[in-house]
């Protein structure tokens, strides 16, 4: 619930402040300590002095604008969460990315939802601070766990720091709780920008518009148990079929099409897509329909990465089937077929 601060200090170098967050019964409170300096820069320490005392220290920004006073770049924004090189091929930890679409209004709050690599969805409102500091805190259940992190948005729109993830293992593992052990404190790079709506006769991700609807960009997918021989890569088309007077996508599939691979780019949120696709099987019990998600985020003035995640159960182990086997996170890549001149 909210909470009012006794607060220390009117016209000096800094503030301080405490709070007391009362908790259900059974429960002590929690005791926050904090002190924002001349700059706005905040600093903090939360007690919890039930069983065993714990202190936590922290950090905060302060929002920067206001309905009269607006950030520069408002709008639609795409982040993408990823692993570094120790993480990558971890069976333990969820591969490929997890991912955040937000808004940017006129006050400098932000709005939006997201999901980490192992689906687990949440919702986001954070503020932004003067110097592009945007908080990200997200927590979860019924597997514990959160994700938080402070990156920044340039003054060029683009996204950069980092966050770090963790799971605590669940009590009584079931199919539905994926990544069940748990995993101690990662820390993955944040990349992304503004997206803009896309231009008169051009095409998502920055890729070549083939009027002629030949295929100019390709699904990569990694990791999540998959062998190359199952599914790698698969190829399709995006074209802006009449420009330069038109901002519609059509998406142009192969005749030959053995995976039942489905492409779809949403409305909103603005710089997603999604879609399903088949790993075959000679046995027909065994064959596996896997969705994947993700967004396309603009990271540097002529670099896009797009990508997601893809949740794919593994071949079933005696007593098990399909709907019932390990389920490990993948990854997917959205990028050109051929690489742009």
């Amino acid at each position: 619930g909210s909470v009012v601060p006794n607060i220390v200090g009117t016209n000096v170098t800094e503030v301080k402040g405490t709070a007391v967050f009362k908790r259900k019964v059974g429960q002590s409170n929690l005791g926050l300590d904090f002190t924002v300096t001349a700059a706005g820069e905040m600093s903090m320490v939360l007690t919890d002095l039930q069983t065993v005392p714990f202190i936590a220290a922290g950090t905060g920004v302060r929002l920067g604008y206001s309905t009269t006073v607006n950030p520069p770049k408002l709008g639609d924004y795409t982040m993408l969460f990823e692993l570094r090189a120790p993480q990558v091929g971890v069976l333990r930890v969820p591969q490929g990315n997890g991912f955040v679409t937000m808004t940017l209004a006129k006050d400098g709050k932000m709005t939006g939802a997201g999901q980490t690599a192992d689906g687990n969805a949440f919702t986001l409102s954070t503020i932004l601070a003067t110097d592009g500091k945007m908080p990200v805190f997200a927590s979860f259940t019924p597997i514990l766990g959160s994700l938080l992190g402070v990156p920044v948005i340039d003054a060029n729109g683009f996204i950069n720091g980092e966050v770090t993830w963790n799971k605590v293992a669940a009590s009584s593992p079931v199919k539905a709780l994926l990544y069940h052990e748990g995993f101690s404190s990662i820390t993955m790079d944040v990349l992304g920008g503004q997206y803009l709506p896309v231009a008169n006769g051009a095409v998502v991700r920055g890729l070549i518009n083939n009027n002629d609807k030949t295929i100019n960009a390709r699904l990569v997918f990694s990791e999540g148990g998959l062998l190359a021989s199952e599914l790698d890569t698969l190829v399709l088309s995006i074209t802006n079929p009449a420009p330069p007077v038109k901002t519609t996508q059509v998406i142009g599939l192969p005749s030959n099409n053995p995976n039942k691979l489905t492409f779809v780019l949403p409305a909103k949120p603005a710089g997603s897509f999604n879609g399903k696709v088949d790993i075959l099987n000679s046995r027909k019990e065994l064959i596996r329909n896997l969705t994947y998600q993700g967004v396309m985020a603009k990271i540097s003035p002529t670099e896009w990465k797009a990508a997601g995640f893809v949740l794919v159960p593994q071949l079933p182990q005696p007593g098990q089937t399909i709907k019932t086997s390990t389920v490990l996170s993948g990854q997917v890549v959205l990028e050109p077929n051929q690489p742009n001149p």
